[in-house]
């Protein structure tokens, strides 16, 4: 038997976070429900865990990285189902975990799970969106964390494939979407000032217009109508706040660099 720790990492997600453990600790599959909780979280949130019976551990968010690596070590079991706290494991997936959890034979270290990404409540099928394959089943003694903003899981060993879906609700209100915000551009902004991006005007316009295209042209995601364009302009948005923050930061170091005044 592959005993499986479901790991969930959460902060003030009240939207989605009841649904997400409803699924997420189903004994068809979860042996273990592990919460990670960033400093400042609500106090809802972290009722709701412990509803669910939950254990809880409390850790403040440095790096995305550094933080997932943090919970998976926390795990009992080799085995780990990871899940943000606007995540939800669909019927399909919950068969397949059933059956993984009771396989003896078990080859591979690690598996790809496709991501459904729902924005403002509808399903996004193109735009790049759809099917996103993220590795969230692996071994923890052969899994680490690497790249402290779009981190990646590195699996030293063969990775698979299993049926059913994530389904990830990104945004649901406009209001969450610019509470994230800021977070993320912040750290986007520094993990780019650290590989030597400096600012420019032409990034600054440039950036934004080749996402705006890359999305909504060449990826179709017009074919998402109206929900497709908006996807696309926040995605766009989303890139001149962060060169925006490149400016302020740029500025900053290359102030510091300066000789001073005798």
């Amino acid at each position: 038997m592959n005993k499986i720790t479901v790991l969930i990492f959460a902060k003030n997600e009240t939207i989605t976070f009841k649904r997400v453990l409803e699924h997420a600790s189903n004994p068809k599959f979860c042996d273990q429900l592990l919460v990670v909780l960033d400093e400042g979280f609500l106090p809802e949130i972290k009722d709701l865990a412990q509803e669910f019976q939950a254990d809880i551990v409390i850790k403040k968010l440095q790096n995305f990285r550094d933080h997932k690596n943090f919970g998976i070590a926390q795990a009992k079991n080799n085995w780990v189902l990871l899940l943000d706290a606007d995540e939800i494991v669909d019927g399909q997936l919950t068969d397949a975990l059933e059956k993984f959890r009771q396989n003896d034979k078990v080859l591979d270290f690690g598996y790809n799970i496709k991501f459904k990404t729902y924005f403002f409540n509808h399903w996004l099928r193109y735009g790049g969106t759809y099917p996103d394959l993220h590795i969230r089943l692996f071994d923890k003694r052969k899994a680490k964390y690497r790249h402290t903003i779009h981190e990646l899981l590195f699996v030293d060993g063969k990775i698979g494939e299993i049926d059913g879906h994530i389904e990830h609700y990104s945004v649901t209100y406009f209001s969450q979407w610019l509470k994230k915000i800021p977070l993320y551009t912040d750290l986007e902004a520094n993990f780019l000032i650290k590989k030597g991006r400096q600012f420019s005007l032409t990034y600054l316009i440039g950036k934004p217009l080749k996402e705006f295209f890359w999305r909504f042209v060449q990826l179709k995601g017009y074919r998402d109508g109206f929900h497709g364009l908006r996807f696309a302009l926040m995605a766009s948005y989303y890139r001149f706040r962060t060169a925006l923050k490149i400016k302020k930061l740029d500025s900053r170091c290359r102030n510091a660099s300066l000789p001073a005044r005798e």
